[in-house]
């Protein structure tokens, strides 16, 4: 498995009408990469993206959207630590965009997802729903004790 790397892009596919582009995490694994949008919309030109870049900055408002960025990328960089040998793309986005929080180390656990979901159908008086989860959440544990989302593949599904 290759090596994980983030960075921050001013994306120049998709150009606003006020002459900026957007600003995106970048992710690169196993010779293919990911632009994903930030939740705080940062959009700039070339010459602003160059002096955000620029060792002496002094503009208050750069200053800001430098200390975003990188609090941004080092997030993305600790969800990829997280993950360790682990690291799929879609793992990473439900991290990245809070689908799963980071703080759950079992997030990464088939069966505590499961668990979760069974509880949400409890609480909103789903029982024959929740009652099917458990039922395939048992079977899948019967043959499978440890599973996580990174060991669910196409080969693992067609066995």
């Amino acid at each position: 498995m290759g090596a994980v790397k983030v960075n921050v892009i001013l994306d120049k596919r998709s150009q606003k009408s006020d002459g900026t582009y957007p600003v995106k995490v970048v992710v690169y694994h196993n010779q293919t990469n990911k632009r994903y949008s930030l939740k705080r919309k940062i959009s700039l030109t070339e010459i602003d993206f160059d002096k955000i870049n620029s060792p002496r900055l002094k503009q208050e408002e750069f200053v800001t959207i430098k200390n975003y960025l990188e609090s941004e990328k080092a997030r993305a960089l600790k969800i990829i630590k997280e993950l360790g040998g682990k690291f799929s793309y879609e793992l990473f986005e439900s991290l990245f965009f809070d689908i799963v929080p980071i703080e759950d180390k079992k997030a990464v656990d088939v069966y505590a997802m499961f668990d979760k979901h069974i509880k949400e159908l409890f609480a909103s008086k789903r029982i024959g729903t929740a009652t099917s989860y458990q039922t395939a959440k048992r079977s899948l544990a019967k043959y499978y004790p440890k599973l996580t989302f990174s060991d669910i593949t196409p080969a693992f599904l067609k066995k």
